[in-house]
């Protein structure tokens, strides 16, 4: 028998058939113990107990419990670690699981009882301060997997436990948890490179924290009474008011956290993607490093979920998609996320292009333009502008009066983008006249750049200025002819009216056929202007409709010094928005992929931040 775990790795999910808990235990069993005789069904379960009650008989007990295999207590080693102490999830593979998933991590697809692979993967774990795994037992092959693992570690100073879950697939009955623990006890607990705690086998038990509660617990407690295993167990609901209690609580799933938090634990997790859906795939090195900041060194036990969770997308083991040549999520932990924003930048784009701007910048009197370009004397790399330069009348003197004096300091390095406050007047001459060749051809207004192994777009959004938006213009034919002359893997385009937006003037139909052509090529960000605030949308299609796996994500970065404006109804698929705040949008740009980081000006509101694929 070889039957996946219960997310997924084989498209099988065991469900809580409370009804029939005899063909649950037999699964149970055909998982662990294939080929062994199946032992008899719980009896009925008992209610469960809740501090402070009366003393009310466990569940599951009806069934005597064989004697455990006679032990003893196994003298003090180098294996016998002490709080504090780091821990990470493993996950064992082989050759037919990335298949399924899709994707690869750095060091090429790999199976878990190759020695040179666990050998080089203990070595990343140590060096980010990771003592010990917990190996997940999937299924029968764990044997085979934990064998492999431990031969490989003998020189390695690195040790081993075991994570079940045998408890979330099912309500296996005491009698069958002591079979359970006597296999791995029996298999491996003698081996030097098992991880323990006071001198026991470390184990950790994943449970439903929902449906779980205290008469669960009791059975665990039960069918360790030889003290055999270190006890480490998942919260549930009121797991804090039970009679019975492991040596250790931990939190697995600190998204959806179980109140209250153990006191002697804590999880950190790499929120990579959300399991089966490989289109969605984004994480961020700078979420990651916050989070490692927050909790610190360890303090009590610290459990990292997890080093190599492909499946479920909670991976700190470098991955091929984001182009990461080395352990950069493994390099924040092991600084316990001091320098975690200085580190990314250095990491992931030390050697990566970098475009930051934003629109509607420049009006005489006011100082937001100035607040701005003073991000900019910060921020190298290349400048874009999404349009309404000059906030007011595109005249010569404002040009040199308003937006000069404040953003023009760094015209050498801007790419400009027209808007309509831009071409209003003579029809633009005074804009053109002043960004001269960078501004594309004079009543036209679109040109292309490659920055990097990007190719950037800038389109002119006031069509009456630019010979028509529509299918049939000018601008059009350009447009297509330009994409498909430059089929870089990632492509950004830059114009001025969004298409989607919550501000009061609602979005421009007129820059549809835009999002068309760029959709049809695969590109990946719109840069937009106009409404004078900041916004974030998920990937879309031209329809407004979310599409994580060809989708473009659309941002409307007005923010740059012009009288900053509120909004209506928050549009669909709007993630973020940041209100009155003048800043900037820097968008590092990668081989593969993009960071990007709302920069607001000192004082005056929120941040954003995150990082995408290309398609």
């Amino acid at each position: 028998m070889n039957c996946r775990n219960a997310e997924g790795r084989c498209g099988m999910k065991f469900q809580r058939l409370r009804m029939n808990k005899v063909w649950q235990t037999l699964l149970v069993v055909g998982l662990w113990l294939s080929g062994c005789a199946v032992p008899p069904p719980p009896a009925t379960p008992t209610a469960e107990v809740i501090e402070p009650t009366a003393t009310v008989t466990p569940a599951h007990t009806a069934t005597p419990l064989p004697s455990p295999t006679p032990t003893l207590m196994p003298t003090p080693a180098a294996n016998d670690l002490s709080l504090p102490l780091r821990v990470a999830l493993y996950y064992p593979m082989q050759k037919e699981d990335w298949t399924a998933i899709g994707m690869q991590p750095a060091r090429g697809t790999y199976d878990s009882r190759d020695a040179a692979v666990i050998e080089a993967q203990i070595g990343e774990m140590k060096q980010a301060g990771i003592q010990a795994a917990a190996m997940y037992w999937k299924d029968d092959s764990a044997k085979s997997f934990l064998a492999a693992i431990l031969q490989a570690s003998r020189q390695q100073d690195f040790y081993w436990g075991v994570l079940l879950d045998i408890e979330k697939q099912s309500d296996p009955s005491a009698a069958l948890i002591q079979q359970v623990l006597d296999d791995v006890y029996q298999s491996f607990a003698t081996h030097p490179n098992i991880w323990r705690l006071e001198r026991r086998f470390a184990l950790i038990v994943d449970v439903d924290e929902v449906d779980d509660g205290c008469g669960m617990i009791s059975r665990w407690v039960e069918a360790n009474r030889e003290q055999r295993f270190y006890l480490i167990m998942q919260v549930f609901n009121n797991y804090d008011r039970c009679s019975k209690q492991p040596d250790l609580w931990v939190d697995l799933y600190p998204q959806t956290p179980i109140e209250p938090a153990p006191s002697e634990s804590t999880t950190l997790q790499v929120e990579a993607w959300d399991g089966n859906q490989l289109s969605e795939l984004e994480r961020s090195l700078m979420d990651w490093g916050r989070q490692v900041q927050a909790a610190g060194a360890p303090r009590g036990l610290q459990i990292v979920r997890a080093y190599n969770d492909w499946v479920n997308g909670k991976h700190i083991e470098a991955a091929a998609i984001w182009g990461e040549t080395g352990g950069y999520y493994l390099e924040v932990l092991r600084r316990n996320g001091q320098g975690y924003a200085a580190l990314a930048e250095e990491l992931l784009f030390k050697n990566e292009a970098i475009l930051v701007g934003a629109g509607d910048i420049a009006i005489c009197g006011e100082e937001g333009s100035q607040y701005t370009a003073a991000l900019l004397d910060q921020i190298p790399g290349t400048v874009f502008t999404a349009g309404d330069n000059s906030n007011e009348a595109g005249t010569a003197a404002n040009y040199q009066m308003c937006f000069n004096p404040s953003w023009g300091r760094h015209k050498e390095r801007i790419y400009p983008a027209a808007g309509n406050h831009d071409l209003l007047t003579s029809q633009g001459a005074p804009y053109y006249a002043y960004f001269g060749e960078r501004a594309g051809e004079p009543g036209k207004g679109y040109y292309s750049f490659d920055l990097g192994e990007w190719h950037i777009i800038v389109l002119n959004s006031v069509c009456e200025y630019a010979g028509g938006c529509g299918e049939d213009s000018p601008q059009m034919e350009w447009l297509k002819k330009d994409l498909a002359e430059h089929p870089n893997l990632c492509t950004l385009a830059i114009w001025h009216y969004p298409l989607f937006t919550s501000g009061t003037r609602g979005g421009n139909e007129v820059v549809r056929p835009f999002w068309k052509a760029l959709y049809e090529a695969g590109a990946d960000v719109i840069i937009n202007g106009h409404d004078h605030h900041y916004e974030r949308f998920a990937p879309l299609n031209p329809n407004g409709q979310p599409d994580a796996e060809r989708g473009i994500r659309q941002f409307i970065v007005g923010t740059g010094g012009a009288g900053l404006r509120g909004i209506g109804e928050v549009a669909a698929h709007s993630e973020k928005r940041i209100l009155y705040t003048y800043g900037v949008l820097k968008v590092s740009l990668k081989g593969n992929g993009y960071y990007w980081e709302f920069v607001p000006v000192a004082g005056m509101g929120a941040s954003d931040s995150g990082s995408g694929v290309c398609h």
